[in-house]
């Protein structure tokens, strides 16, 4: 089975993304801020993550690259949740895989980048 990180500090987007996911039959671990989402990475091995951008303690961007410079965690795929496009064109350099735009249907977006990257 599939495991995936999800990092979003909305309480609400978070269980929902999460909610949708495991009834995917995902396996999901939830990180509520960038400092929590790189200790469930090393907890919990990922397949892939799912990265907000803006969280408190440590950015979405800061997360990832942290990740992209541990040899044993750069090659996790990782898709950023973002609400704007602001910050995307750094989170491409470090490493991201794409991104998803915050919005309706966003649950079928991260399900599709999944299967394209994971399985």
């Amino acid at each position: 089975m599939v495991r995936v990180l999800i990092a979003e500090d909305d309480d609400n987007l978070r269980k929902l993304y999460g909610n949708q996911l495991r009834s995917n039959d995902y396996t999901v671990e939830t990180a509520v801020n960038g400092e929590d989402a790189l200790e469930k990475v090393s907890d919990f091995l990922p397949d892939i993550i799912i990265l907000d951008i803006l969280m408190p303690k440590m950015t979405g961007t800061e997360v990832l690259w942290n990740l992209k410079a541990d040899p044993e965690y750069r090659d996790i795929p990782v898709i950023m949740l973002t609400a704007s496009q602001e910050d995307l064109k750094d989170c491409c350099e470090l490493g991201a895989k794409g991104y998803v735009i915050k919005g309706s249907g966003i649950s079928t977006d991260i399900i599709k980048w999944i299967k394209l990257l994971v399985g």
